[in-house]
């Protein structure tokens, strides 16, 4: 089994058929090509995912799936985050019953928490799970707050299964001071073009959209910049960036899905409202500048 939250983890989607059901047949291809690229870890039933379109059944087996898949390979993390802690709780009770490595919960949406509400958030999700690895995930882009630094090293200290977070804030700064406090804490990016950048300044590696479509290319700047090669890693980096700024030209997983059906991993590239496909200009911009880098 491979360390776990170290390297490129890809946030898996959730393919859908034409009628809007799940289509499993493309989310186990998917996670084949995840398998054979030599993944780090996976994530289930994350952001990327569209988690909160899902019902509890689909993200069962889509967990099941994924672990038959990945079990004794590499990590598998759910995504088990709500804006209710009781219900988060119970996610992640449920989740665990499928055997999943680790979970990883989000800052609670919609409520704008305090940080002290956070803080007991986080701790009773912890203290309801205490077998399980616990990763923090903050995205004030899609939740409206940000855990506070401070919070950050109050949830660490305090509870020994929360063992490292998703920073998707999009602040270096952040990184540099959370590692620098925290040495042992496990920092993972959530952005995918400040990966290169989040490895110099201490970060483990990446909960990566890009890894869908591109994972040898992201696993080729980690084990460069790994093995002293910071010259290759910083090429790749350099090559990627604009493409990886493309994949979220509108809302993701909308992008990453045109790609992967494009390249016929998924059938098709359908999303669940309030989503909707993305528009044809903008498809055209993202085609385009996958062909630059010979995606496609």
């Amino acid at each position: 089994m491979k360390s776990f939250l170290e390297g490129v983890y890809t946030a898996l989607v959730t393919p859908f058929n034409e009628d809007g059901s799940v289509d499993y047949v493309s989310f186990r291809k998917l996670l084949k090509q995840q398998h054979a690229s030599n993944i780090s870890g996976v994530v289930v039933c994350g952001t990327t995912g569209e988690t909160s379109t899902l019902t509890e059944s689909e993200k069962s087996e889509l967990i099941k799936l994924t672990i038959d898949e990945f079990k004794g390979v590499a990590p598998v993390i759910a995504g088990v985050g709500s804006n209710s802690t009781v219900q988060t709780i119970e996610n992640a009770k449920h989740a665990a019953t499928f055997g999943v490595d680790g979970l990883l919960v989000v800052t609670p949406y919609y409520n704008k928490p305090t940080p002290a509400g956070m803080y007991h958030h986080f701790k009773a999700v912890a203290d309801a799970l205490p077998a399980l690895p616990i990763v923090l995930y903050d995205v004030p882009s899609r939740t409206g707050v940000s855990i506070p630094v401070s919070t950050v090293i109050e949830l660490a200290t305090s509870c020994k299964n929360i063992i490292g977070i998703k920073d998707a804030t999009g602040n270096l700064g952040r990184v540099t001071e959370i590692v620098g406090a925290l040495p042992a804490f496990k920092v993972t990016l959530g952005e995918d073009a400040l990966f290169l950048p989040s490895l110099v300044v201490g970060a483990c590696g990446v909960i990566s959209v890009a890894s869908n479509v591109i994972p040898v290319e992201f696993l080729e700047i980690y084990k460069s910049l790994k093995n002293g090669k910071l010259k290759r890693a910083k090429e790749l980096h350099t090559r990627l960036y604009p493409f990886l700024g493309a994949l979220f030209i509108e809302s993701n997983p909308i992008p990453v899905k045109v790609m992967l059906a494009q390249l016929g991993v998924i059938k098709s590239d359908n999303v669940r409202l309030p989503l909707v496909k993305i528009s044809k200009s903008n498809a055209e911009k993202l085609l385009a500048s996958a062909r630059e880098i010979g995606v496609i």
